[in-house]
């Protein structure tokens, strides 16, 4: 068996999380040739304003998975496509796009080389060979600090070229986790763009910086290794925390927004991700 198909149901979240994934799973074998798209396994992204059917086109997604986002939407248009998306019946909402490029990767250099883990962590690169047990606390790492996971196939590189770094202390418990994926279709105009963050920290080992570090080894992984030449992530209004993460790292803010949705007959009251 391939590894592909080895791992290809390990999904974790809530029921609604994974059918969601599931279905953007599907749906992405239909769409992976459009650069307007974009997936790094979680749920399916439009990439910029197509026009003035922008909210239609994120219904239709939404409906048909559960849930969907714009990437690179602009700030000044944002929130009126939230209104228009709430009034169609969704439950939309909008995210502050930061970005970083060169200065990014210089930051995370420089912090790697001045910074150093506690003694008793170790940093794990999740792949095919990790302990299901590793990725599955990994994720629930994720999901306790209010992050949506990604599928396990993500999470060990097996379908995007992607990277997910967990701190794991002498125990073995993951304490700290950070990803980075290259997710742009290969003509988009972002094709050199990833995705970066998904940070989370256990509430007892938070203050120890563990956090930046990892941060700073998936950036340059994904500069030196596939690439990436902007990096992106989106951070709720008045998440000062993320925002002050972020600016270490020189990812800063944008003009830009990432607008989701999700259906609330999928969903409920289930948050997407904080």
């Amino acid at each position: 068996m391939s590894d592909i198909n080895k791992f290809s149901e390990e999904f974790f979240g809530t029921e609604p999380h994974v059918v969601m994934m599931q279905r953007s799973r599907d749906l992405w074998e239909l769409l992976r040739d459009n650069p307007i798209y974009s997936n790094y396994g979680r749920m399916l992204s439009i990439v910029g304003s197509q026009g003035d059917d922008d909210a239609e086109r994120l219904a239709s997604l939404v409906r048909l998975t559960g849930a969907g986002s714009f990437h690179y939407y602009p700030a000044d248009k944002a929130d009126a496509l939230v209104a228009k998306l709430n009034d169609m019946g969704l439950s939309a909402g909008r995210w502050e796009k930061q970005w970083g490029g060169e200065d990014a990767y210089e930051a995370a250099k420089t912090i790697i080389a001045n910074a150093s883990l506690p003694p008793d962590l170790k940093v794990v690169r999740l792949s095919a060979d990790t302990d299901a047990d590793l990725v599955r606390e990994t994720a629930q790492l994720s999901m306790d600090c209010g992050v949506m996971p990604t599928p396990g196939l993500s999470m060990r590189g097996l379908t995007y070229k992607g990277i997910c770094l967990a701190a794991v202390d002498a125990t073995g418990r993951p304490v700290a986790t950070a990803s980075s994926y290259k997710n742009m279709h290969p003509d988009s105009m972002y094709a050199d763009h990833g995705f970066w963050g998904a940070l989370a920290t256990h509430p007892d080992r938070r203050g120890e910086k563990i956090i930046g570090v990892l941060g700073a080894m998936a950036l340059a992984h994904m500069w030196e290794e596939h690439g990436v030449r902007g990096f992106f992530t989106a951070v709720k209004k008045g998440n000062t925390g993320s925002m002050a993460v972020c600016a270490k790292q020189a990812v800063l803010p944008t003009e830009w927004t990432a607008v989701a949705a999700t259906d609330p007959n999928h969903f409920g009251d289930t948050a997407l991700t904080k």
